[in-house]
């Protein structure tokens, strides 16, 4: 049997080591039900953690994404920022819930207002939707929480809570 870890010298950093290095607090779901299970990703610009992603899977599905981002330094070249319709795009296609080829059907969506609550405070805010999901993005701390999931699990998913990086 062949095995392989990876290159060597790679490993995965644990949440922790992630929230440490992003520096910042990170959004996540309040009451994440029992059954769900949570990966982290990381997004990098020039090296920049910019964001990082928290995934809720139930059943070995894609149910919910919360990302927390931040722009990059004025120095990087590559400074991104992440959107409500671009995230919606990628949960709906991640999740299997829309073809991930752009130019198979085009992407309209529609258009509600939702409530995010985040640490107990409400923000209503517009938010994107399109094949019975939701994608909503409001300003925190130096950038943005952006939530992308259906929406049955909204009521769940919009009422979050900030750990800070030592919560991990």
């Amino acid at each position: 049997m062949f095995r392989s870890n990876g290159p060597s010298g790679f490993r995965i950093p644990t949440p922790r080591e992630l929230a440490e290095e992003y520096g910042e607090p990170v959004a996540e779901v309040r009451d994440t039900p029992a059954h769900w299970l949570t990966l982290f990703g990381q997004q990098r610009s020039d090296g920049f953690l910019r964001c990082l992603d928290l995934n809720y899977h139930a059943d070995r599905e894609l149910v919910a994404v919360v990302q927390t981002s931040r722009s990059g330094p004025e120095s990087h070249h590559v400074r991104g920022s992440s959107t409500a319709e671009g995230e919606l795009r990628v949960f709906l296609s991640n999740s299997g819930r829309r073809d991930p080829d752009p130019f198979r059907d085009a992407f309209t969506p529609g258009h509600r207002r939702v409530d995010i609550c985040v640490a107990g405070a409400v923000t209503t805010v517009e938010a994107l939707t399109s094949d019975g999901c939701v994608g909503a993005q409001i300003p925190c701390g130096s950038g943005f929480l952006t939530i992308a999931t259906t929406d049955a699990l909204w009521p769940v998913v919009a009422d979050l809570v900030l750990r800070q990086p030592t919560d991990y």
